[in-house]
């Protein structure tokens, strides 16, 4: 029996062959080709995202929407299937319809987008189309995408997309200048009556009165117990206990 024959070993290429090889790869995808005068637009494109799509269906409970995706040959890759970045950028404008669909009309942005690609969906056939709410949230936005051939709904790819809800500006009646005053009113009343309380605590136990007695005092003789905080907020006019006493 004669002896097996070795493999024979690849021949590592040179960085000048490394070079040529690279770019014949992308002058076959299209690199050095210039682009068409429409391209170049401000809207190209979300208008090249429009035109794939089609028959598009809004359910509002629960929310969901549902298009059709016909594969034109402006979509698609070197090996005729839908483009990859075309698949994310339908998810992303199918899925913030969706989002809107369920949050109203808000401002809001992609924050997360994952696709997988578990199929091809070849050129010139259908693909449908359906986002619906995963999770809902009060500044987050959950929604899934999925991508199913017409013919035979086969699923094709799935994507799932985090929109964030911008904040609103509260424009309520409790940040008038009438509610922040009340507010500050407040925490100066709490702040004293927090303070009245320690002091007092403390002078009854310097003295070693009982728990259940004490004599007034007056505000110049307990003023050197304050705390730091209640002093600095004195200082800054915050409080006036000038004509108080505890």
């Amino acid at each position: 029996m004669p002896p097996p024959v070795p493999p024979e070993e690849r021949r590592k290429p040179s960085p000048a062959e490394s070079r040529e090889w690279t770019q014949r790869f992308f002058q076959g995808l299209g690199v050095g080709v210039p682009l068409p005068a429409h391209a170049e637009l401000p809207a190209a494109y979300s208008a090249l995202v429009r035109g794939i799509l089609s028959s598009a269906a809004v359910s509002p409970a629960p929310p969901r929407v549902s298009c059709t995706l016909s594969v034109s040959p402006a979509a698609v890759n070197a090996y005729d299937t839908l483009h990859g970045g075309m698949v994310a950028a339908v998810a992303e404008a199918v899925g913030m319809a969706c989002a809107r669909a369920a949050a109203g009309d808000k401002e809001m942005f992609l924050g997360e987008l994952s696709t997988a690609y578990l199929s091809a969906a070849r050129l010139n056939s259908e693909v449908e189309v359906e986002a619906q709410i995963l999770r809902k949230g009060r500044s987050v936005v959950v929604t899934t995408v999925e991508f199913r051939l017409k013919d035979t709904k086969k699923l094709c790819y799935l994507s799932r997309a985090t929109f964030y809800i911008m904040p609103q500006p509260n424009t309520s009646r409790e940040d008038s200048p009438a509610a922040a005053v009340m507010r500050m009113r407040g925490f100066v009343r709490r702040t004293r009556q927090c303070v009245r309380r320690r002091v007092m605590a403390e002078s009854r136990e310097r003295r070693g009165m009982p728990s259940w007695s004490w004599r007034r005092s007056s505000v110049e003789e307990l003023r050197p117990h304050w705390s730091s905080s209640f002093g600095d907020l004195v200082a800054v006019g915050f409080i006036d206990l000038s004509s108080h006493s505890v």
